[in-house]
């Protein structure tokens, strides 16, 4: 419990992490710049903002595949596709995307959800393969 007190948000990460660049960069010693930015608590760092971006961003590919599966659902040709000059995505490419959103989700803390998301991505195989 007092382990999720404590953890940084990403932007504190980013900026300790700059910070730590640029000290790093005006000082001089005999180990490189790059072993010295990558020890292991600055790899953990690192690691955990590229999994808050990519959470980002399979948040907003399953709230814009959202959007079109509405827009199938409601017959608006301005939701169904992204610009109005752009074909339209198909709704399986939209439900596949939503489906590969929830099963990212889903295991982005935890593995307890394992099995779930295992299930998404083989009913995104299945709606693939019944499409071909």
């Amino acid at each position: 419990m007092l382990s999720n007190l404590h953890q940084p948000t990403l932007l504190s990460d980013l900026i300790r992490f700059a910070n730590k660049v640029e000290r790093l960069a005006s000082s001089e010693g005999r180990r490189t710049l790059r072993s010295r930015l990558l020890d292991k608590d600055d790899a953990s760092l690192i690691r955990d903002s590229l999994r808050y971006i990519s959470l980002i961003f399979a948040v907003l590919a399953g709230v814009i595949a959202s959007l079109v599966l509405l827009g199938w659902l409601i017959n608006d040709d301005e939701l169904v596709s992204l610009y109005s000059n752009q074909a339209p995505m198909k709704a399986n490419t939209a439900l596949s995307l939503v489906l590969l959103s929830f099963a990212f989700i889903l295991t982005w803390r935890s593995q307890s959800w394992h099995r779930t998301a295992q299930a998404c991505a083989a009913m995104v195989g299945l709606l693939s393969l019944a499409t071909l």
